[in-house]
């Protein structure tokens, strides 16, 4: 886990623009850093959830797997909104930061919703695939309005 934030933190200060790109040219780039970051935030909000499910006692099992299926669900859109921004800053994009994190909210629940008709068409259950793709498209276009290059 230790290896995984250093690398982030590297690509991170790493990723300084040679030159500013106009916020049209960095959507899929910023798309792709929200993708990757609503990943690592759903990864860490699983460990969450495996990790309460070792270590409780029965009487509490239930309302701490709630607890930690919320802690998911805001751990997927902080990462999304996080990797947006990153990647949108690094390009030279002065975005909307707040719309970004508000879009992130908003995208883990609309992702959230868009898996059940998926669910129920065909059978495979696509909420690992559907809410992180989802919920980065939101941050995406949370960020860019009102968009502007440096």
């Amino acid at each position: 886990m230790r290896k995984l934030l250093v690398l982030i933190v590297a690509v991170a200060l790493a990723a300084v623009p040679l030159a500013a790109k106009p916020p049209e040219e960095a959507v899929l780039a910023e798309l792709a850093g929200g993708i990757v970051g609503a990943c690592v935030g759903l990864l860490i909000g699983l460990h969450i959830v495996r990790y309460i499910e070792l270590a409780t006692a029965e009487n509490w099992s239930r309302f701490l797997t709630v607890v930690g299926d919320l802690s998911t669900i805001g751990f997927i859109a902080l990462g999304a909104s996080t990797g947006v921004t990153l990647t949108g800053t690094a390009l030279g994009v002065n975005g909307n930061i707040l719309g970004c994190f508000l879009g992130g909210a908003g995208g883990v629940l609309a992702g959230i919703f868009a898996s059940f008709p998926l669910i129920a068409l065909t059978g495979v259950d696509l909420d690992i695939v559907v809410v992180p793709a989802v919920t980065a498209v939101f941050a995406t276009w949370g960020f860019n309005l009102g968009a502007t290059s440096r």
